[in-house]
């Protein structure tokens, strides 16, 4: 699984404790505070966290 996310963003953060916590194996990439483009092609907004699950579906 793959999780993307703002390096500032608190929701972020929480998800990336959530899998710590539950030691739940991601990959994390960070996106630039200024990439829209990226969040709106995988789930039609402006929205992190957003996880990509192994069957490559994407979930905000």
């Amino acid at each position: 699984m793959k999780l993307y996310i703002y390096d500032h963003c608190p929701y972020c953060l929480k998800a990336r404790m959530i899998f710590g916590l539950k030691n739940i194996p991601v990959e994390l990439h960070v996106l630039l505070n200024d990439d829209a483009e990226t969040p709106t092609r995988m789930v039609g907004q402006k929205q992190v966290p957003i996880l990509q699950k192994d069957d490559s579906r994407y979930m905000p």
